[in-house]
């Protein structure tokens, strides 16, 4: 079988193994049979090499297969644990700066990060994959109360996070993004009186203004977030209605 052809082999297998259901729902933490079995298509292709490869070759080779392939996500699970970690990061990183900005391209980004962390733990580190978990969810926008994944993001740690993979610009947009959609889903509940669902939408900023805040890890950083992307926060945070009534 020639070249071109055990290529275009791979990716038939790898479209044909891959289901959108699976590969979108799978758990970065948790490898899946879907996930097994896309790892061991590329195994068997790279055993039928007739040339034995290097590791800068196997590198190059699985990056233009991921680059060729219509589903990045499916290709990245087939591939990355297969090479070096730096090619993957540099794969990874190449990808964030092709598509910087628009909400789609960095859904798939993160998405991205967290198929290499589940196959090659090595090329991303835990609180990257983390980030990219929590931050997902935000620019999905397939959950209509984003506070509670706020939340989340507002207790990572920042420090420690290389700009190659997560950018600071990138990441307080989606936050920035993700608060006005917050605030405005707050306004829509009481104007349809809805009291109870606000008070339990907004109740988690309570913390941050209290004298306890203060021995909280990160608690200024947070606040100082929260100053700067949610101006009302504070009004929110000192609501205290009568539970029992609303």
């Amino acid at each position: 079988m020639g070249q071109g052809q055990s290529s275009a082999q791979w990716h038939s297998q790898i479209r044909n193994a891959s289901t959108t259901q699976i590969i979108n729902g799978f758990d970065p933490t948790t490898p899946s049979e879907t996930s097994y079995q896309l790892r061991w298509i590329t195994d068997q292709y790279l055993k039928k090499k007739k040339k034995k490869l290097t590791a800068e070759d196997r590198d190059t080779k699985l990056l233009q297969l991921i680059q060729q392939h219509d589903d990045e996500q499916a290709a990245i699970i087939a591939c990355a644990h297969a090479m070096s970690p730096e090619a993957v990061r540099k794969l990874l990183a190449a990808g964030l700066r092709i598509s910087p900005g628009m909400q789609f391209n960095v859904e798939r980004y993160l998405r991205a990060i967290q198929a290499a962390y589940q196959v090659n733990p090595k090329a991303v580190t835990d609180l990257e994959a983390q980030w990219a978990a929590a931050l997902l969810p935000l620019v999905a926008d397939k959950d209509h109360d984003a506070g509670r994944h706020i939340e989340t993001c507002l207790s990572l740690p920042e420090k420690g996070i290389a700009p190659d993979l997560l950018r600071g610009s990138m990441v307080q947009g989606i936050l920035r993004s993700a608060f006005a959609k917050f605030a405005a889903r707050l306004e829509e509940l009481t104007n349809e009186c809805q009291w109870a669902q606000a008070y339990a939408s907004a109740s988690w900023l309570s913390i941050y203004a209290t004298q306890e805040a203060a021995g909280l890890p990160g608690a200024s950083d947070t606040v100082g977030k929260l100053n700067m992307m949610f101006k009302d926060w504070l009004m929110w945070a000192r609501w205290r209605p009568n539970v029992f009534r609303i």
